[in-house]
């Protein structure tokens, strides 16, 4: 769909009586602070379909299959918006429509029609340059790439890496992606684990995707070290397959899944040994586990 045919739609419309919101709620489930402008309840439509839905609601058993669509891609949604509002992700975008295909008739007409808008933003973006690092993990041949976001003291923390350590990003990144890696699968394993006498819920192992990025690097002088100060975010998708072990029935499997989220940040010591990171803290973690709704009897 291209950006120019794509609006945003209330999938319960926004002006549904109160009496029929409440119907609603009671016949699918929904919470009682059920927002009608949160993304569980917004889905993409083209410019053509939105006039034809108007004010009406879908019927019932398709609107509970769109509901359920919007409402398992909620955290990922919420995550990718609040990304973008970084201007390291602005520059990265920007990279991306560089190397877009202006040849295209469709592609150069949409640059013309927003280019004055673009403009007008960027205006308002502080300096930021944007980086994709990749991060061995634990010295093995495993990588992770990061998204690394510098202001001009991060550019200028980047500059001490190089010039003062001898060393650069990746390096310096290393120990606290790997640490925070770890985390989240222990996180990610035990969240996932619903037991009940007779029915144990075991999630799968592995991620299907871990997207991480550092919005902060900063520097301190310490008596015998510099202190490099790391905060960031990350998002990941946990596998869509549970499996229920039933010991009268045998085993049953349910597709289900979630995105795990959140801050977190740490500390790494630089001496002439080289680089110690400190633990690396998640600072909180949103889990959006639609095998909630799985209830063990």
């Amino acid at each position: 769909m291209e950006y120019r045919n794509a609006q945003i739609d209330h999938i319960i419309p926004k002006t549904v009586r109160h009496a029929r919101l409440q119907e609603l709620k009671v016949r699918f489930g929904l919470a009682d602070d059920f927002d009608l402008h949160d993304p569980q309840n917004l889905a993409p439509i083209c410019v053509r379909c939105n006039p034809r839905k108007s004010d009406t609601d879908y019927e019932a058993p398709f609107l509970k299959t769109v509901l359920d669509c919007a409402d398992n891609r909620r955290a990922a949604v919420i995550s990718r918006v609040l990304s973008f509002g970084a201007s390291g992700k602005v520059a990265e975008r920007l990279l991306i429509a560089r190397a877009a295909g202006h040849s295209d008739q469709a592609i150069r007409e949409e640059f013309e029609e927003h280019a004055p808008l673009l403009a007008r933003i960027l205006s308002l973006v502080d300096y930021q340059s944007f980086a994709l690092v990749d991060v061995a993990l634990n010295q093995s041949e495993r990588c992770q790439a990061v998204d690394v976001s510098l202001d001009r003291r991060g550019r200028a923390t980047k500059a001490l890496v190089e010039e003062a350590c001898g060393s650069d990003l990746g390096s310096l990144l290393g120990q606290p992606i790997a640490q925070l890696i770890e985390d989240l699968d222990e996180s990610i394993q035990s969240d996932f684990q619903y037991m009940d006498s007779d029915a144990p819920v075991r999630a799968g192992d592995g991620r299907e995707y871990l997207t991480i990025n550092v919005d902060t690097v900063d520097f301190e002088r310490t008596d015998k070290s510099i202190r490099f100060l790391l905060r960031g975010s990350f998002s990941a998708g946990m596998p869509t397959s549970l499996l229920l072990s039933n010991p009268k029935d045998g085993a049953e499997q349910l597709q289900e899944g979630a995105t795990l989220s959140g801050p977190f940040h740490c500390d790494v010591h630089w001496t002439f040994a080289g680089f110690e990171a400190s633990e690396c803290l998640l600072e909180e973690l949103v889990l959006d586990n639609c095998s909630s709704q799985i209830h063990l009897n």
